[in-house]
């Protein structure tokens, strides 16, 4: 079964005000900042599957009313959330995951600009291109969260093919592109 983002951002939304929760509290009970919970309400990103869990259980609703807005009331009780929380308590954490396996232990969530419809066939190379070499670059330990305006900006301007380590110039140029619209 496929999930709309969009409808499971506006559930969460609709269930974590509903139970007087502020963005920044139901964020620290589940353990995420409050901005990744910000981006899935907006329906950026569909939460991992350990938050569908923890946010079901904190919001005290079924896990297909979480996702579907299904009105069932088939909730969680006492028994189900401990184990719940032991099972999540218990598994390793995101971060030691990917210290384990040598892998960024930040989650960037990059907000990627609509290819415009006015490029030329080799502008329009270079954006695909650029944009594939900014996917790559998401998942380095180089990765930060830039604005969409400096992804369109890379997009439309960068002109080398990235790879490997090459990666973490990407860094470099985006930084510098930020500091050139600094006032």
């Amino acid at each position: 079964m496929r999930y709309d983002k969009y409808v499971i951002g506006e559930n969460i939304r609709t269930l974590r005000r509903t139970s007087n929760l502020t963005q920044k509290e139901l964020a620290e009970k589940i353990g995420v900042k409050y901005q990744n919970l910000g981006a899935w309400e907006r329906g950026k990103h569909i939460p991992p599957t350990k938050y569908i869990l923890l946010l079901a259980a904190v919001l005290n609703v079924s896990i297909e009313q979480l996702m579907n807005g299904n009105s069932k009331k088939e909730t969680f009780n006492p028994m189900q959330k401990a184990i719940i929380k032991n099972l999540i308590e218990e598994s390793p954490s995101f971060q030691e995951l990917h210290a384990l396996f040598g892998l960024p232990t930040q989650t960037v969530y990059l907000e990627f600009p609509w290819k415009p419809e006015d490029l030329t066939d080799s502008e329009s190379l270079l954006w695909d291109s650029n944009e594939l070499a900014l996917h790559r670059w998401e998942k380095t330990k180089w990765a930060f969260n830039a604005p969409p305006w400096i992804l369109e900006r890379f997009c439309r301007e960068a002109v080398d093919i990235y790879k490997g380590d090459e990666l973490q110039a990407i860094t470099g140029i985006l930084k510098s592109y930020i500091k050139e619209e600094r006032p």
